[in-house]
């Protein structure tokens, strides 16, 4: 079952990224698409392959809530919580729901 944590998240886009916020952000979203099929499709390698490449590279350009979850989601997939997978991919999808870019 996943743990609630009180933890800080950064939003902040670190220096000299600014430029790359937008495009790195649809791409997410478009991978996103590819990490809920490989879900549906028990493709649990591909779903974790993604998942570590987002905990490791979300934060600097301003992601860091999807970052976590990111991380949430691999620890899940690893331990094969189908509850906690869930949860996590609806937590994603309300994430680049509601996720405004503020970068100028």
């Amino acid at each position: 079952m996943m743990e609630q944590q009180n933890i800080v998240l950064n939003e902040a886009v670190a220096p000299g990224l600014e430029p790359f916020v937008a495009s790195f952000f649809e791409d997410r979203k478009k991978e996103f698409s590819q990490l809920k099929l490989f879900i549906q499709d028990s493709n649990f390698e591909g779903a974790l392959k993604v998942a570590h490449n987002w905990k490791g590279y979300c934060e600097p350009y301003g992601f860091g809530r999807l970052g976590v979850l990111a991380a949430q989601l691999e620890k899940a997939i690893a331990q094969n919580e189908t509850k906690s997978i869930t949860t996590l991919l609806f937590s994603m999808d309300e994430y680049f729901a509601h996720r405004k870019m503020s970068v100028v």
